[in-house]
């Protein structure tokens, strides 16, 4: 006998999850698939960065929404506190050439959604961060954004849609899924499950799942660093980003640092795994000790990478499939995934059960790359 569901969505990361509550708390019959276990990959296991720069324009009525969402997180998951901690996010220039630069991204931001930012000359800077370097010049402050701790918010998100009777399967890995009729046929190695609905939340691995459905996505994937230092004195009160090079710094209240910003190791999709590059990791440490000279006196804890997808734009797939009626995909999030998950989950449940959605989706279908040749 096959059980049935209304929805089933494939991967339980924070966009899984998110999708999951979502669509439960509107009384959906909803499973999710997992083939490890939840937020085993970008989504527990990044920096937890909650900020709107860099973004794509087409991607701003969306990051603007989460925002809204991330300040109210505690009271969509019921009181559940996910580490979200509104501290502000400073992008630092170094140089005289990096402000002009600097500057025009912060007014493309300003053009096109109502995130506050202020402007700051190197006293103000200093004033904000008294630790930083005496080479850092201007910088642009971001007084709404933060971090979360990624693992607990996807554990928030999962914990409510049990709670509104959402089905988790980890270490189910969906082998193929095929429509018969107004009904999809999902298998995983030993049972089938079906549903109208099926949402490719799988990652790294969405390529894949999209391709049951006919839409052809070529998908990057990464395998981005971040190092974690030994806890010390309160030394940054913001979360840090820089205007040339590549970083991401922010201090937890425990007192440990993360250390990030881009640098990338190598995946192994077949088992998962991911393989550290220390020489990319030794210049990430460098120019954090170079921003905070204080770090230098840190203890370095472990270092870890998880695996991230690229779409050929580096915009979010989130949409319908192209070719399938009741296949629905959000993935390939291309960095940003954490950052706008309790917004896409809300979004996208809203747009499958017909409801007029906070935003329009339309920039992100993936039509758009098998109508312009890009995948």
């Amino acid at each position: 006998m096959r059980t049935s569901f209304d929805a089933i969505i494939i991967g339980a990361g924070i966009h899984g999850c998110s999708l999951a509550m979502h669509l439960a708390v509107r009384q959906l019959k909803v499973a999710v698939f997992e083939q490890t276990y939840p937020a085993r990959h970008a989504s527990g296991v990044n920096a937890g960065s909650v900020h709107h720069i860099p973004r794509l324009t087409a991607e701003l009525p969306l990051a603007e929404l989460t925002l809204k969402m991330w300040h109210g997180i505690k009271d969509l998951l019921d009181g559940y506190d996910c580490g979200y901690r509104q501290v502000g996010h400073l992008k630092i220039a170094e140089a005289d050439e990096d402000i002009e630069p600097m500057h025009r991204i912060a007014e493309g931001v300003e053009r096109h959604c109502s995130i506050k930012e202020v402007h700051l000359d190197r006293q103000s800077l200093f004033r904000l961060e008294p630790e930083l370097a005496r080479n850092c010049i201007a910088g642009i402050f971001s007084p709404e954004c933060g971090y979360a701790q990624p693992a607990r918010t996807v554990h928030g998100f999962r914990a409510k849609a049990e709670r509104h009777g959402a089905q988790f399967f980890n270490s189910s890995r969906i082998t193929n899924a095929r429509r018969r009729g107004r009904v999809w046929e999902v298998s995983t190695a030993k049972d089938v499950f079906e549903a109208p609905i099926v949402v490719n939340c799988a990652g790294a691995w969405g390529e894949q799942v999209a391709g049951w459905a006919g839409d052809k996505v070529t998908v990057r994937p990464v395998a981005l660093m971040m190092t974690v230092l030994a806890p010390m004195r309160p030394v940054m009160s913001t979360v840090i980003g820089l205007t040339r090079r590549m970083l991401s710094i922010k201090q937890f209240e425990n007192g440990t640092v993360v250390i990030g910003g881009g640098y990338r190791g190598t995946p192994e999709m077949e088992t998962g795994h991911t393989t550290l590059n220390y020489s990319k990791l030794g210049y990430n440490l460098r120019a954090a000790t170079e921003v905070f000279p204080v770090l230098a006196q840190g203890q370095v804890v472990r270092s870890w990478s998880g695996i991230e997808g690229l779409s050929p734009d580096m915009l979010s797939i989130i949409g319908p499939s192209a070719n399938e009626e009741g296949f629905w995909h959000s993935f390939a999030h291309s960095t940003h995934g954490f950052y706008l998950g309790p917004a896409v989950g809300r979004v996208l449940a809203e747009t499958i059960v017909g409801e007029t959605p906070a935003v329009s989706l339309t920039p992100f279908h993936i039509a758009r790359f098998m109508s312009s040749g890009s995948a």
